[in-house]
Formats: C-alpha cells, sequence, structure tokens
C-alpha cells in the first residue's frame, strides 16, 4: 500500500469519502473564487477554473476516440465517453446479485437502495421511506433549493449527481447515438424517448429475436 496516500474523510454533505475534504467542500457552497479571463464563469477551485478554459475555451486535446475520431480535452472526459458511447471500459459488479455498473457511483448508490438492511427513514414531508439515512438526505433536495453538485466547466449547479453528470457529459462532447438512423442525442433519456416514439417495431421485432434466441 501508498504510505504517501491521505486517508479519506466522510463529506457531511453528500456522503462521500474525498481525500481533500476541505477542498470538496467548496463544491457545497457558492463561494467562487476563481474567475475566468474569457467569459463570466467563475469558480470554486483553481483546478476547476484550468479545466474549464483549457476544454472550453483553449480546446485543449488529451485523447482521442479511436473508433469515432472525437477528441477530448482530460482523459475522464475520454474514458466517460468510451463506456457512454461505443460500451468500452471497466465495469463494477454488484458482489450480491451480478448487476453491473458503469461507474462507481452507481454500485454505491444500488447497494444502498437494494442491500442496506438498516431499517426505512421516512420524509416528513412527502411520505416517501428509504433504507438509510444518506439516502432520505439525498431525497430531502428534492424539498429544498440545496444544490451542492457544481458544474465544473460553467456555474451551473444541480440537486442530484445523476442530473450533473448529465450535463457535464454537454461539455465533454459524449452523444448517444440512435442504433436504428444514428440520429444523436445529448442526454440518454432523450434518446430514449425517440427510440420509444419512432423506432416501435424495430424495438419489439428486435426483442423477439432475443428471445428466441
Amino acid at each position: 500500500p501508498n504510505r504517501n496516500k491521505l486517508p479519506k474523510k466522510l463529506c457531511t454533505v453528500c456522503g462521500k469519502f474525498v481525500a481533500h475534504l476541505n477542498h470538496h467542500l467548496l463544491s457545497h457552497t457558492k463561494e467562487r473564487r476563481f474567475a475566468c479571463t474569457y467569459c463570466p464563469g467563475t469558480f470554486s477551485r483553481s483546478s476547476l477554473l484550468k479545466v474549464h478554459v483549457e476544454s472550453v475555451h483553449l480546446k485543449k486535446t488529451a485523447k482521442s476516440c479511436e473508433l469515432c475520431d472525437r477528441s477530448f480535452s482530460h482523459k475522464s472526459s475520454y474514458t466517460i465517453h468510451m463506456r457512454a458511447a461505443h460500451n468500452i471500459g471497466e465495469w463494477y459488479e454488484c458482489k450480491l446479485c451480478d448487476l453491473k455498473f458503469r461507474h462507481p457511483g452507481g454500485l454505491r448508490g444500488h447497494n444502498n437502495r437494494k442491500h442496506n438492511v438498516a431499517s426505512n427513514c421516512e420524509c416528513t414531508i412527502c411520505g416517501m421511506t428509504f433504507q438509510d439515512n444518506i439516502g432520505l438526505k439525498k431525497h430531502g433536495r428534492v424539498h429544498s433549493n440545496e444544490q451542492p453538485f457544481a458544474c465544473r466547466y460553467c456555474p451551473k449547479r444541480f440537486k442530484s449527481p445523476n442530473a450533473h453528470r448529465a450535463h457535464e457529459l454537454i461539455h465533454q462532447g459524449v452523444v448517444f447515438t440512435c442504433e436504428y438512423c444514428e440520429k444523436t442525442y445529448r442526454y440518454k433519456s432523450l434518446l430514449n424517448m425517440h427510440v420509444k416514439k419512432e423506432h416501435k417495431k424495430q424495438v419489439a421485432k428486435s426483442e423477439s429475436k432475443k428471445a428466441l434466441a
């Protein structure tokens, strides 16, 4: 093990374990001390400002996709693209039910929802129940103005990590392509709506073939 590796601490705002807690906490506040010289964007950390400038304004290329020739300013953006667009990359498998996830956060959320044996926690506002306090706390943002998830590329903030990730894909150049007509969409939800509306017969035919296989 690496002795120089910093121990991770729990963030009580979002439930994540992080190495640099003080820096991480800035992502949950509205304090933005670092201003972009190219646009009105401001950021809580200098590293986030650097990512923004290199990807949005300088169009810096760190990695290109060998399959579709898209270019990305950061390796992490390339990795996300390969998983989302080409189904290539590491999968995270649940050891209890064998479901697989593209992101470690998806696996953590699945374990909290499906395999946590803690007693249910009930929302006092709407009555929804959750298996743990973390799930209840995340749900509480629905009833508040709290937006702890800040975009690394622009000033926008979000209540949920899913909305946050979906938004950042726009900046990272990730698109979702329809397998039936090759139309592309920025959000997977829009692609799903398109497929259900325009390709019902093709989907049904494909599913019947899988059932017979």
